[in-house]
């Protein structure tokens, strides 16, 4: 069941990125290999990132520094935010040095919007840390696609955009794939605490059988 909700989320993604609309530099092969590889390091470079969050949050022992600093999510959060703050900063100065002057970045409305943005982000960070300490880092990627239809409706209602028909399948599909895994886990937490009863019972019977075996013995003899 995991394998075919995989298939299904790749089939749907590549039903979304073949409709996407052609650049200026669609014609520069140079171009487009350079995109494809920014994408799969950035891709890798999460699926490390939530990885290692998940390595904090469930397997630190709990006196270390570590388990102290998973104990709280807020905490770890205000722990990580600063440094993904300085690496988005180095990127901006990197790739959109032209837009960071003084007229554009020192303008009121902006601060409001910044700070309103910055609490949104650590509301979702936090609530991604603790989805990954309650599950792992593979539903947490998984399920993300869930957020997705908010995005997509708010982007049909209030900017009117128009969504192809690969588009809306791939969307479907990996929604379905989502949906697939999510009610998969729930059927493997289900069983788990049943075999757990299981084996309990079981070794409850065969401690009793234990006891017993010598006063029935004595009897026989």
């Amino acid at each position: 069941a995991r394998l075919f909700a995989g298939l299904l989320l790749a089939v749907g993604a590549a039903l979304q990125g073949l409709d996407q609309p052609s650049s200026a530099h669609a014609g520069a092969p140079s171009v487009r290999a350079q995109g494809v590889a920014l994408q799969v390091a950035a891709m890798l470079v999460a699926a490390q990132r939530w990885a290692m969050a998940q390595f904090v949050l469930q397997r630190s022992p709990e006196g270390s520094a570590l388990g102290r600093l998973a104990a709280s999510r807020l905490q770890l959060a205000a722990r990580t935010l600063p440094a993904t703050a300085l690496v988005c900063f180095a990127l901006a100065a990197c790739f959109e040095g032209r837009q960071l002057v003084a007229s554009q970045v020192l303008w009121g409305a902006l601060a409001g919007r910044v700070l309103l943005i910055a609490a949104g982000i650590t509301v979702l960070t936090v609530a991604e840390l603790e989805l990954v300490a309650c599950l792992s880092a593979v539903a947490l990627q998984i399920l993300t696609i869930l957020h997705a239809i908010p995005v997509a409706l708010a982007g049909v209602l209030v900017f009117h955009e128009r969504i192809s028909p690969s588009s809306a399948a791939g969307f479907a599909l990996c929604l379905s794939g989502t949906l697939l895994y999510a009610r998969e886990r729930t059927e493997e937490a289900r069983q788990s605490p049943n075999v757990n009863a299981v084996g309990s019972s079981a070794g409850s019977k065969g401690e009793v059988l234990g006891i017993c075996m010598p006063e029935v013995q004595a009897l026989l003899e």
